[in-house]
């Protein structure tokens, strides 16, 4: 074929392109009006896909791009979802977001996939703090309200106190564990006075903060007592304990009746009183009668401190509170098991002193929990803690004191264990501590005790006395009676 000229073969049927000998050859000249003879149809041509082909030209254009999801909903999404890593994400690139108010137009595609309950909740929600609380996202609203005080700190405390929560409890609860001074900022912002007239004025408290009844106990939980005492706080603690005084009152005399029924159990078990033996021996079922009204009687109040343990907040639990009823159980079913309630059975000798020691820690127990319950009664709290920080002061100067009064014990003991006079108290180590303990309150006995005709040792004897004398009943005592002034003191 020459140069210059082009072959295009022709098939009707479309199927058939290229193949065949028929053919023809175009001469190309370089003509201006040079028009082809014939016009040629491609076969088989690909279909376009319109919709493919308008998407594609729309990509291309950039004319239909489509525009990037909305921060704010994104971020509502995230804490009704609980996803605290998108809510982290979305706070460091949109930090504004975080005291933005929020309408019913962006949670109105909450509120169609809740329940009615749920609904009419997210409908009060007018900020992410509230939405947080609304949906019980706890560890979301501790990071919101973390962030808000580490990052724009004035801007954060003016916001809690202007805005109007709808879940303020929960929310003030967060920011006492995240910022005591803000939290007593917040308490101050709650009080104002009003003036009616130029003669009355009012002081105003604002108490939703307590609405949740978790934040009084995250005062407490978290170690800020301080903030105890702001009136907000005693205000609140005041009308609750109107709320709840007539519930503990009724507990307080459940314990009572108990311990009574308790006590005369052991009376009439333990008593050498002639009258109270002929009635044992006239009516023995008496005992029986009087175990199983304290059992009745005892099985309501175990129920309660149970679920007691269970439902309070673990650092509020009073160890010590714990310990005394766990103790107290367990002497009382000791006490019941190593008696027996029949005539025809016989226990040892043995058991039976047993008993007698169960008994009187059992009643003791009994009554020392009576003490311990008065102590949550606001008008008697005082007295109750004065005892007890007087008693631990106490006992914390006579454990430093321990090594002088054994070492006085130890000499009574070696000077003075053939005084027949006085029963031979000094005779064993024991009877000398005791002896001893029953001297530091003045009962020395000397007459019985340090005379010259008594006395085997003398000279050491004389000393030994003068300088328990000295150091014992004058000087540690009276320390002892300072030490409770200052205690009494400090307490109120």
């Amino acid at each position: 074929m020459d140069a210059g000229v082009c072959s295009i073969s022709v098939d009707d049927e479309y199927e058939r392109v290229g193949v065949g000998d028929d053919t023809e050859e175009i001469h190309d000249h370089a003509s201006e009006d040079y028009e082809p003879e014939e016009t040629y149809i491609i076969p088989n041509a690909v279909p376009v896909d319109q919709h493919h082909e308008t998407q594609s030209s729309c990509h291309m254009s950039g004319l239909e791009l489509s525009e990037p999801e909305d921060p704010v909903r994104m971020m509502i999404k995230a804490i009704h979802e609980g996803n605290l890593k998108t809510v982290e994400n979305i706070l460091e690139e949109n930090t504004h977001l975080l005291m933005a108010e929020l309408n019913m137009e962006k949670l109105s595609f909450l509120t169609t996939d809740c329940s009615a309950v749920a609904s009419l909740s997210i409908m009060k929600v007018t900020n992410l703090f509230d939405l947080a609380a609304s949906c019980e996202r706890k560890v979301i609203l501790k990071h919101l309200v973390s962030h808000g005080l580490t990052s724009h700190r004035e801007e954060m405390e003016n916001f809690l106190m202007t805005t109007e929560f709808s879940y303020p409890g929960e929310i003030f609860e967060e920011v006492v564990k995240e910022d005591s001074k803000v939290a007593k900022n917040l308490l101050n912002y709650c009080v104002d006075t009003v003036s009616e007239n130029t003669e009355d004025t009012f002081i105003k408290i604002d108490l939703q903060k307590f609405s949740n009844p978790n934040a009084i106990e995250a005062l407490l939980s978290d170690g800020h007592r301080e903030l105890f005492f702001h009136p907000v706080v005693e205000a609140q603690t005041c009308l609750k304990w109107q709320n709840t005084r007539t519930i503990f009152l009724s507990f307080l005399t459940w314990n009572i009746l108990f311990t009574i029924l308790l006590s005369l159990l052991v009376i009439l078990d333990h008593s050498h009183h002639q009258a109270i033996k002929t009635v044992l021996d006239n009516f023995y079922p008496s005992i029986v009668i009087m175990l199983v009204l304290s059992i009745m009687f005892y099985v309501p109040i175990i129920i309660i401190e149970i679920t007691s343990v269970f439902t309070t907040n673990r650092k509020l639990l009073s160890k010590p509170k714990i310990l005394l009823q766990s103790l107290h159980l367990l002497l009382f079913l000791s006490m019941t098991l190593t008696r027996p309630y029949s005539g025809h059975i016989i226990y040892s000798p043995a058991v039976v002193r047993l008993h007698s020691h169960l008994s009187a820690w059992t009643l003791l127990m009994a009554w020392t929990k009576i003490f311990i319950i008065i102590q949550d009664i606001p008008a008697i709290t005082v007295y109750v803690q004065i005892f007890l920080n007087v008693f631990c002061d106490i006992l914390k100067f006579l454990l430093v004191m321990i090594s002088l009064l054994i070492g006085f014990c130890l000499s009574f003991h070696i000077i003075l264990p053939y005084n027949t006079e006085d029963n031979q108290r000094f005779k064993s180590p024991t009877n000398s501590f005791f002896k001893m303990i029953s001297m530091m309150k003045g009962e020395i006995s000397f007459d019985t005790t340090f005379t010259e005709s008594l006395i085997e040792v003398e000279g050491t004897t004389q000393l030994i006395f003068l300088l328990f004398f000295l150091t014992i009943n004058i000087v540690m005592i009276n320390i002892l009676i300072g030490l409770t002034i200052t205690t009494i003191q400090d307490t109120r």
